[in-house]
């Protein structure tokens, strides 16, 4: 017989009068087993077979649940993992659609996995393509040179050495 302490579900009491046990299981009948006389040894095997048939079926029961369950547990992690590959391949498209859409962002600057991020990523580059922009615009006006050559004009003499005179005076000279 087992210990109740082991198997909280079993509840036995000694009976002094009969040296009877009653064994109530959770939710079951109690089923007298005495050492009284054999017709009730009888009776006591008969309703523990009845008992361990009823406990049986339930196992069986029990165990054909749990295979459902995994099954349907399996059903729905296939399910789910369908689903995260159809996601990231909508989140890959999404980009690819991004990067053609934005021509002037470069395609480095996008970046992300999820439709949150691409679109965080897609805002801080144009922003730095902006900035970019605006500084190679300022830096360009800043240093415009007019259009064409610059007029010519004698060079200032004055500045010159006396030897540099001659030689200009000189050169002036063969071109005539």
């Amino acid at each position: 017989m087992t210990n109740p302490e082991e198997n909280p579900r079993q509840e036995v009491v000694a009976s002094e009068a009969k040296q009877s046990v009653h064994i109530n299981r959770a939710g079951g009948t109690p089923i007298k087993i005495g050492a009284c006389a054999n017709d009730d040894s009888e009776k006591s095997i008969s309703n523990l077979k009845a008992v361990l048939e009823t406990e049986r079926q339930a196992r069986l029961s029990a165990e054909a649940e749990i295979t459902k369950r995994e099954s349907v547990i399996a059903e729905i992690n296939t399910a789910a993992n369908e689903a995260k590959q159809s996601l990231t391949e909508t989140v890959s498209a999404y980009k690819a659609l991004v990067i053609r859409s934005n021509p002037a962002v470069p395609a480095e600057l996008i970046s992300g996995n999820s439709f949150k991020e691409i679109d965080i990523s897609l805002d801080s580059a144009r922003s730095l393509v902006s900035k970019v922009r605006l500084a190679v615009e300022t830096e360009i006006a800043s240093g415009k040179v007019p259009a064409g050559a610059p007029p010519r004009s004698a060079p200032d003499t004055e500045s010159l050495t006396p030897r540099e005179k001659i030689q200009y005076a000189l050169s002036k000279g063969d071109k005539r």
